[in-house]
């Protein structure tokens, strides 16, 4: 997708403020909006962002183009696309939209997390190897509060 002529670090603000936190991310979520000032900061360093205060954001921010596979399959289809809409029409970082979107993407995922919370890990053979599948029950008296928090 097409970012020129806008601030990287506006598009990132942008981007973060419509996403979701999700799974363990939970344990690392803040409520509040980022700021243009604490983008700029977080783009001296970094280009790729994978999870950024528990918001799922899998997205490179290196150039004029930017690849939103990532982002979309997390934060929902066209979510990127539409964030960057509403930035080069409005501006804002931290548009009424995408924080509507933001809260019911929250919302769900956490209903995600507590439907799994107290599923165990697990180690199987299957087929001849040895699958590991990773659950929450381990952690739950940690996330769990973490999600509910999340939802106040």
């Amino acid at each position: 997708m097409d970012i020129s002529g806008l601030n990287k670090a506006a598009v990132l603000a942008a981007l973060y403020n419509r996403a979701k936190p999700q799974g363990m991310g939970f344990l690392h979520y803040t409520p509040e909006p980022m700021t243009l000032d604490k983008a700029t900061q977080l783009l001296e360093n970094h280009t790729y962002f994978d999870y950024l205060a528990g918001r799922v954001m899998k997205i490179a921010i290196d150039g004029d183009d930017i690849d939103t596979w990532g982002y979309n399959r997390d934060n929902g289809s066209n979510a990127a696309e539409n964030v960057i809409a509403l930035l080069r029409a409005s501006g804002e970082t931290d548009s009424v939209e995408s924080r509507a979107a933001h809260k019911e993407n929250t919302v769900q995922a956490a209903a995600a997390v507590k439907s799994r919370i107290l599923e165990p890990s697990t180690l199987e053979h299957r087929s001849g190897a040895l699958v590991a599948t990773l659950g929450l029950a381990e952690i739950a008296d940690v996330l769990g509060p973490a999600v509910d928090k999340a939802l106040e």
